[in-house]
């Protein structure tokens, strides 16, 4: 079969052709910012002010394998509420130079009556690719959730592309991602099936050492509610915290 014509830019005169790579780029891009406006389409109320860290610790890489535990928190209502902790393993392999394979659990326990508490498995295919200084990757995940007081599992499947570039020639490395959430299917009530949520988020890492590394960032929310309640936005600050054995 014969391979399609690369897009051009610039019309007849001095035209450039875009590689495929780029042209890859360019349509994951565009393809993030419509899901981000269309998630953001409908009216939400007041932003919350949040924060989350995250302390995660790899194992060393063997054969391609490798794992890590995790344990992340959270503020909410404006820092006024400590609002749950999450612990995760997870594990997996890199199969090629851009494909990995991953997969883990991790345990939500509820510091508010709010939040409902929660075991989840999740199996997820990262694609990575690095041209020149860029990094671009896509990542697929499925997730089966078990929340506490409901009648069965809700499964959701989650969309990132995320984006990342060093800052100069310094040690800080500027990174961007959008992520897309949908439930597929309906939990009485627990979810509903549909767009769940939309997460925007900004980051600037830095190595500190070979073993450690901090990433400070901001992350919008754009949660989907079911009526009537009105959606919801939040305002995250993000730290990232990594130690690789």
């Amino acid at each position: 079969m014969t391979p399609p014509a690369h897009p051009v830019e610039g019309g007849a005169r001095g035209a450039r052709r875009i590689g495929p790579a780029r042209g890859w780029r360019a349509r994951a891009a565009g393809a993030a910012l419509c899901v981000a406006l269309a998630a953001c389409a409908t009216p939400a109320s007041a932003g919350d002010v949040q924060f989350w860290p995250t302390f995660t610790v790899y194992s060393p890489t063997v054969n391609g394998w490798r794992g890590s535990v995790e344990v992340h928190a959270r503020w909410t209502d404006d820092l006024s509420e400590y609002n749950r902790t999450v612990y995760r393993m997870n594990g997996g392999r890199l199969l090629t130079r851009h494909l990995e394979l991953f997969g883990g659990y991790e345990w939500t326990q509820s510091a508010t009556p709010r939040v409902r508490g929660e075991h989840r498995l999740w199996e997820q295919a990262e694609y990575t690719v690095r041209p020149g200084r860029w990094v671009f990757s896509n990542r697929a995940r499925l997730e089966e959730r078990f929340l506490d007081g409901a009648d069965g599992a809700a499964a959701r499947l989650r969309y990132r592309f995320r984006v990342q570039h060093p800052i100069g020639r310094t040690r800080w490395l500027f990174g961007a991602s959008e992520e897309f959430w949908v439930h597929l299917n309906t939990v009485t009530r627990v979810v509903r099936r549909g767009v769940d949520q939309n997460r925007l988020t900004v980051t600037a890492a830095r190595t500190v050492s070979k073993h450690l590394s901090i990433e400070p960032g901001y992350m919008f929310i754009y949660a989907n509610a079911p009526p009537p309640a009105r959606n919801a936005a939040a305002h995250v600050m993000t730290l990232q915290v990594t130690i690789r054995l």
